[in-house]
């Protein structure tokens, strides 16, 4: 036992010297007192608990090693929390991501700007709001503005008059006239733009909103990479 305890406490002392060396001995004779009255002392004391607590639990018994083992589960248990807090921002930026390819069409904040995962028809489809109103976008690069189904619009607080639907446009229904409008505001996740050009569908004519490029082009980058459609403001 004496002999265990010997080869323990020479074991502390070379790792106490170890760890002091991998933080960094300094070179300047000044710097390396200043380590010494500092840093040396806190290694020294934490390698030598350790080492006592080592000692103890073999000389102490069953019931010691138990609360040893207590001690070595809570203090994995604290290395574990302290892990997380300090990489909580890498874990928050995976959990989005993962959270946005669970659920297609949600606008997820990553590194700066907005991702949306392509959903499984093909198409991104992407939850946004028009004037605070919730509305399901339809990503179209080839739309020339943000075009409202007349359901979007109407949440949105904009009915135009029958009058005003004179604006020829191109769809997947064939040639509709929509009414142009200016929106107030269009939001997807954190990125928000106001007075986007935009037109209303008459009502039935398609069947959802699409973001184009009255709002698309506003931005630093839009592109989509595989199945991730990334907006940047």
């Amino acid at each position: 036992m004496r002999r265990f305890a010997i080869l323990v406490i020479a074991v502390a002392c070379a790792a106490a010297v170890g760890l002091w060396l991998i933080q960094g001995a300094p070179s300047d004779p000044a710097e390396l007192a200043a380590s010494l009255d500092t840093t040396w002392p806190r290694t020294v004391a934490l390698v030598l608990l350790a080492a006592v607590l080592l000692v103890s639990v073999a000389a102490g018994g069953p019931r010691l090693k138990e609360v040893a083992r207590a001690v070595l589960l809570w203090g994995a248990l604290a290395l574990i929390l302290v892990a997380t807090y300090a990489y909580r921002s890498d874990l928050e930026r995976i959990g989005r991501t993962t959270l946005s390819a669970v659920i297609p069409g949600l606008a997820v904040e990553t590194g700066g700007g907005v991702t949306v995962s392509r959903g499984a028809d093909g198409h991104f489809r992407i939850n946004g709001s028009v004037n605070g109103a919730p509305v399901t976008f339809l990503l179209d690069t080839g739309a020339t503005m943000v075009l409202l189904t007349a359901e979007d619009a109407r949440a949105a607080g904009i009915d135009p008059p029958r009058s005003a639907y004179s604006l020829p446009v191109s769809t997947a229904n064939g040639i509709a006239r929509v009414a142009p409008a200016s929106l107030d505001s269009v939001t997807v996740g954190s990125i928000e733009e106001s007075d986007v050009g935009a037109a209303v569908a008459p009502p039935g004519q398609v069947s959802s909103s699409l973001l184009g490029m009255s709002f698309l082009s506003r931005l630093y980058r839009f592109e989509i990479t595989g199945d991730r459609l990334i907006l940047e403001k």
